[in-house]
């Protein structure tokens, strides 16, 4: 691949990722397959494409200040990402509960936050928020496969 054509497909990746963030939570839930945990996979989706772009193509793709907002919306997720310190199963289960499921999509003020920033971004990138086409993505579970680009 070379670098046009990557650089293209990142964008693109990432205008995606932003979508799918920017989606209120009931969007979001119903743009990824029922069986997969959806707060984990558009953190994912975004840190996969984020790391793609920050080490090698952020220049030729984004301007400084949009650099500046995927980053930090690289920061909050991995912030969110971090468990807590307590070893105990019931503290690492409330923090699970709190971050990583669909109530805390609904709920969680720092996924609230997310949106806003992804909305804010996809505006710096004059793009227009809808649904993402999370093409390229697929999942498969013991009894399904779901393919992005189709519908879930």
């Amino acid at each position: 691949m070379d670098d046009q054509t990557g650089d293209r497909d990142l964008r693109a990746d990432m205008l995606d990722a932003l979508q799918l963030m920017a989606l209120p939570p009931d969007g979001q839930i119903a743009a990824l397959p029922a069986f997969v945990a959806t707060a984990d996979e558009i953190a994912l989706i975004f840190d996969e494409v984020f790391r793609a772009i920050d080490t090698r193509y952020a220049d030729a793709l984004f301007t400084e200040d949009q650099l500046t907002a995927l980053r930090a919306i690289y920061r909050i997720l991995n912030t969110m990402s971090q468990a807590p310190k307590e070893s105990a199963a019931t503290a690492h289960e409330a923090w699970v509960q709190s971050t990583w499921t669909h109530e805390a999509l609904r709920t969680d003020p720092r996924w609230a936050d997310l949106r806003d920033r992804a909305l804010s971004l996809l505006t710096m990138l004059d793009a227009t928020p809808g649904q993402p086409r999370l093409s390229g993505i697929t999942y498969v579970s013991e009894t399904e496969a779901w393919h992005g680009g189709s519908d879930p």
